[in-house]
């Protein structure tokens, strides 16, 4: 794993009033002869909630274990609010209030529920006040059902709820979660989910690792991924000058979709919550009563129910259309707008905010085919940020136009590959970087969805195959 970089634009983010609660600056780590991570800078600050996100092998438990003294790193340094903690040990980041639930749990076969909440309470819990076993009970019931089990006879599920419960017993400022929801069945995800949005709600900072990508989307407010450092002196000098120049071009590229797809995530979390509000809007609506509740037919064929403002549509209404569609929720000067939802005789829907007649805000637009659109609308289609996220789990953040990725997107596939970069009428089309299940990269130049032009294949054993590429294959490779 090599450096690490948010999805965020510099300039987009607030600028960093108090040292952050943990940090990592260029932090490498080594298991024997293998170097895990290269450089990597990471920080969480006071009530941010972070997604350290990639795929198997990158390196995310390990960035997790040097930064909290479970493994020394071989190079760089850690801090907590400002304080050096590089080789402290684990026990110095408990005690100032960092709160770890590893993968496997770490459960106690021979404890019971009681006794491992009893034993990681701190004082503050024995005065009765932060999160005490009540309050731990009072979030995972099930546990409450089974203080006297011991750890070796709960389920995954349970032992998971444990774990959390045990780290919150000790009242952290920090809760870091390593696959949050790993192999867990869908009701025990939901309800983790459900304590760890209430977390975020009530300010505490916390670091999730999951590949639950779509939860993670709408709940942090920064996603951490892995990207490479091409700086670094062992790799630089084994790249060609011309390729160099386009990997990094193509780092750059992703530096940019990275940003984009924050500012999707973000214009998704609006669109669903005026998706929400415009579904009230539409309930409200068809229940108006008379005499608010006017009905008329106009010679175009469309039939309008609801309030009437000099001889329009005007306020709370409900208008079908002599071409089947429907709309309810609210209208000016005759046309959808304001809050509202609208469902097409093509079997889409979509709620969110209208005007000019039309979609124009943040809103939701749910396709017939189980695909969904959430962020920005403008001229009855999706134009700025947002979210699409496709049946078979694949998702596409960033900058959209008619309903297609453009400029900058990051793409996550169902297989677990990634794209970060440049995208063209829905194509990856530029300069952009490519994530491999197997730990290979790629970062070179896109045309038409394959690679062509200049780029680099990275392999994870070390190998670099380099050159000038041709309908995705290397056609012409050129040496350092």
């Amino acid at each position: 794993m090599t450096g690490a970089t948010a999805m965020a634009a510099p300039s987009l983010e607030a600028p960093v009033r108090e040292a952050p609660i943990l940090e990592a600056r260029g932090l490498h780590a080594h298991y024997g002869p293998s170097h895990v991570l290269r450089g990597v800078d990471f920080h969480v600050s006071a009530g941010e909630t972070v997604a350290l996100m990639g795929r198997n092998g990158m390196g995310k438990t390990t960035l997790l274990r040097s930064a909290l003294g479970l493994l020394r790193p071989s190079r760089g340094e850690v801090l907590i609010d400002g304080r050096a903690m590089t080789g402290a040990r684990p026990h110095l980041f408990a005690r100032a209030g960092i709160a770890f639930v590893p993968e496997g749990r770490g459960i106690f076969p021979n404890l019971t529920v009681r006794e491992h909440l009893l034993m990681a309470a701190s004082p503050r819990n024995s005065a009765g006040s932060g999160w005490t076993m009540e309050a731990v009970l009072e979030q995972f019931p099930r546990l409450a059902e089974r203080l006297g089990n011991l750890g070796e006879r709960l389920s995954g599920g349970e032992q998971q709820m444990l774990t959390i419960g045990r780290a919150l017993t000790t009242n952290p400022r920090l809760l870091i979660l390593d696959e949050a929801t790993e192999g867990l069945a869908p009701l025990i995800r939901r309800e983790i989910w459900t304590v760890i949005q209430r977390l975020k709600a009530a300010g505490m900072a916390t670091v999730i690792v999951d590949k639950n990508a779509t939860t993670l989307l709408g709940l942090a407010d920064r996603i951490v991924v892995p990207t490479a450092l091409l700086a670094e002196d062992d790799v630089a000098q084994r790249l060609n000058p011309q390729v160099r120049d386009a990997a990094a071009k193509a780092e750059r590229a992703a530096e940019v979709a990275r940003a984009a797809a924050e500012r999707g995530r973000q214009a998704a979390a609006a669109g669903y919550a005026a998706a929400l509000a415009a579904g009230e809007a539409a309930k409200a609506a068809a229940s108006l009563q008379p005499p608010r509740r006017v009905i008329r037919d106009f010679n175009t064929g469309d039939h309008y129910e609801g309030e009437i403002e000099g001889d329009r549509p005007n306020g709370a209404g409900q208008m079908r259309y002599a071409n089947g569609s429907l709309y309810e929720g609210l209208f000016e000067d005759g046309l959808p707008g304001g809050l509202g939802v609208m469902l097409l005789t093509t079997g889409e829907r979509y709620e969110g905010e209208f005007g000019d007649g039309g979609p124009k805000g943040h809103g939701m637009i749910l396709f017939a085919n189980g695909e969904r659109y959430q962020g920005q609308m403008q001229g009855g289609a999706s134009n700025g940020f947002g979210v699409y996220v496709f049946p078979d789990s694949e998702i596409i953040a960033g900058a959209f136009r008619d309903l297609k990725p453009e400029a900058a997107a990051v793409m996550l596939f169902a297989n677990g590959q990634r794209y970060e970069g440049e995208v063209r009428g829905g194509d990856r089309e530029g300069a952009g970087v490519f994530y491999y299940p197997s730990g290979s990269r790629f970062a070179g130049e896109y045309r038409a969805e394959q690679r062509h032009g200049l780029g680099a294949l990275f392999r994870p054993d070390g190998e670099i195959e380099q050159g000038i590429y041709e309908d995705d294959v290397l056609a012409t490779p050129l040496r350092p």
